[in-house]
């Protein structure tokens, strides 16, 4: 019995899987290499004035398989599969990090998907950080708000604020034209307005045990 249990164990260290798939990639005038990156890497684009992270999280995962003692194979799927929920409708997430004091009215973003524009039906703060210290949890906010009227004041030159935009349209597949434009939403002091923000397909991988 106790070999057994012990063979039991051995097998479940041993059982690894691999993803693989596709993401849209957010970039602003050159489009990034069609490399492979790990799942979930945090994409950063530079604009006058701010960093910012845009990432619509749309992986669709093509091919998926599983080996126990890291050799014999014991499940391939080949299917492709969205990895989020798809009556979500599309969702982004947009943090800012300005060089000067700005701010964002969000009920100005457009996304566009295959040449149709929507602009967000919902917008949720979610954590707002200085780098290297705690969230400040008072300025999080807990539900989504309907973004008529609203103005961020993003006050303090370096710190990070974290946004969700929802937009009223299903999430986009990564081979779909994507682009965001925040060049009337977001108002950075003494820069241009943003420029168009574009999406390509990237392929991703993840490895687990």
């Amino acid at each position: 019995m106790s070999r057994l249990l012990l063979l039991f164990c051995v097998l479940l260290a041993g059982c690894a899987g691999y993803r693989s798939g596709e993401v849209s990639r957010a970039y602003v005038e050159m489009p990034p290499p069609a490399e492979a990156i790990a799942r979930g890497t945090p994409n950063w684009l530079q604009v006058p004035g701010a960093r910012l992270r845009v990432e619509l999280r749309n992986e669709v995962q093509r091919r998926e398989h599983q080996v126990v003692l890291f050799i014999v194979p014991v499940m391939i799927d080949p299917r492709d599969r969205p990895l989020y929920s798809q009556d979500q409708g599309a969702r982004l997430l947009l943090e800012i990090s300005a060089a000067e004091a700005a701010h964002f009215r969000p009920e100005h973003a457009v996304l566009w998907i295959d040449g149709q524009a929507y602009r967000p039906s919902g917008v949720q703060r979610l954590t707002v950080f200085d780098p290297g210290r705690q969230p400040l949890t008072p300025l999080r906010e807990v539900e989504e708000r309907a973004p008529a009227g609203l103005s961020y004041s993003l006050d303090r030159a370096g710190r990070h604020y974290q946004f969700w935009l929802r937009f009223a349209a299903p999430m986009p597949a990564p081979k779909q034209a994507i682009r965001l434009d925040l060049s009337a939403a977001l108002q950075l002091r003494g820069q241009p307005p943003v420029p168009p923000i574009r999406f390509r397909p990237v392929p991703w991988k993840q490895g687990y045990t």
